[in-house]
């Protein structure tokens, strides 16, 4: 008898994208402080530049950046701000400081290496929509997942380990120009030093005293209806009168809030409650899952400023009356079934914040 032999071909299946960026998510999400080194090169600029980043969470940021004749520094606390670029200063009773990042002529754009995705484990934030699987990349020794997504006229490649650990960031513009931000030293959990913070204005700036300003997204203080534009003909007015209402606050390209999809279904499928999904994106385009609801976005881009948003997933319980019941920040997918509980719970009478 003739011993008969099978070959069978295996099909190697990419990776999710979303399941590796989920990676990076659970990594930042797990960090009370992240520290990281960044080496920045360029194909059209000989000299390699250098970036440190410090968060502390969730009032702290430490950002330096010297490249390309920028030697540009913010601080951000809970008492104010500073910028060494726009040269300002900010004083507050709380962290309403707003991070704007350095401009550099080597990439020709602004925003070049938003370390956006060190602060909330997500590319939203840095603007980086449809995310594609490109494949392993093996960087100083440490295998890495490389996921690739448009960031505005440019395409950024985010190369992220078995951990969680982004290893690379790397931007290529229109005009064929790369960016490359290779992370170093990247630490979580660490001690900070005070001192990193201090908000002393070097030499030369004129301080301003600004009166302190009221934001709108306190527990107790009614949500703003207004700046938001509605895709469709419900009010927010009105979802708040018929019943309390959950306001997912969300932007396009968010894998979080993808993520809490289900549990937002599930809390809707309950009855206590309505469900509102505001984009603080320009456009009434949501993640996955959110879009069955009554959909409102910010078209004029101000909202995030005006409400004091932290990032996105923010979740804001709001009362027949329109005031805020209660808020949470994030969504962590192990957490699913408490935060639904914490949700219901909170519907309970004389249930606090």
């Amino acid at each position: 008898m003739i011993p008969l032999v099978i070959s069978l071909l295996v099909a190697t299946q990419n990776p999710d994208p979303n399941a590796v960026l989920g990676r990076l998510t659970k990594y930042v999400g797990a960090a009370h402080t992240l520290s990281a080194d960044f080496v920045l090169t360029s194909s059209v600029e000989a000299k390699p530049g250098e970036a440190k980043f410090v968060l502390v969470r969730s009032d702290k940021l430490y950002f330096s950046f010297v490249w390309d004749g920028i030697d540009y520094k913010f601080v951000g606390t809970p008492h104010g701000s500073w910028d060494a670029n726009n040269l300002t200063k900010i004083y507050d009773d709380d962290d309403q400081w707003h991070f704007s990042y350095p401009f550099s002529m080597v990439s020709g754009a602004p925003n070049l290496f938003t370390p956006g995705f060190l602060m909330d484990g997500t590319l939203g934030s840095d603007g980086v929509v449809r995310v594609r699987y490109v494949g392993k990349s093996t960087i100083d020794g440490v295998e890495t997942d490389e996921i690739e997504g448009q960031s505005r006229k440019a395409l950024a490649d985010l190369y992220i380990a078995a951990d969680g650990r982004p290893i690379r960031y790397v931007v290529t513009h229109g005009k064929g120009a790369k960016v490359q931000a290779d992370i170093k030293n990247l630490k979580i959990n660490d001690a900070v030093p005070d001192a990193l913070f201090a908000n002393n204005p070097p030499l030369g700036y004129v301080e301003y005293s600004v009166p302190v300003a009221e934001y709108p997204t306190r527990i107790g203080q009614p949500f703003p209806t207004k700046g938001w534009t509605a895709a469709g003909s419900s009010s927010l007015e009105g979802l708040f009168s018929a019943k309390p209402t959950l306001v997912v606050i969300t932007e396009e390209g968010c894998v979080p809030s993808s993520k809490s999809a289900p549990t937002v279904a599930s809390i809707s499928k309950t009855g206590s409650v309505n469900v509102a999904v505001a984009s603080i994106s320009k456009s009434k385009s949501v993640p996955s899952g959110l879009g069955s609801y009554p959909i409102f976005y910010d078209a004029s881009g101000k909202m995030p400023r005006a409400m004091n948003l932290f990032g996105t997933p923010m979740f804001f319980l709001v009362g027949k009356d329109g005031k805020i019941m209660k808020i949470w920040s994030g969504f962590d997918p192990d957490g699913a079934t408490a935060f639904e509980k914490d949700v219901l719970d909170s519907l309970k009478p004389g249930a606090s914040s």
